[in-house]
């Protein structure tokens, strides 16, 4: 929770965070058929897709707390760090 907190201090993560949950949630509502846009904007939530909706909005969030917490983490340990080796064709191609 600590870590959190740190990360989203920064009004910088803290928009991102709202960003990621706004493009995810948006599009996946109305692909889960909860959003409408057409003839004009509709909520729809039927009885029995209340943990549908819960799992939506889950995931929006849980995308939303980790995308800022990843980006915060490579930008002070100063860029992503290279590992060699690997399996599969990550492996293959950076032996190549």
């Amino acid at each position: 929770m600590r870590a959190a907190r740190l990360v989203f201090a920064d009004p910088r993560y803290a928009a991102m965070g709202a960003a990621v949950f706004a493009g995810m949630a948006v599009p996946l509502l109305a692909l889960s058929g909860f959003v409408f846009f057409e003839p004009r904007l509709a909520w729809v939530v039927h009885p029995g897709e209340e943990a549908r909706l819960a799992l939506v909005v889950a995931l929006s969030a849980l995308s939303a707390l980790v995308v800022p917490m990843s980006a915060y983490r490579a930008l002070s340990l100063g860029g992503p760090r290279r590992r060699g080796g690997g399996g599969g064709a990550g492996g293959r191609a950076a032996a190549a």
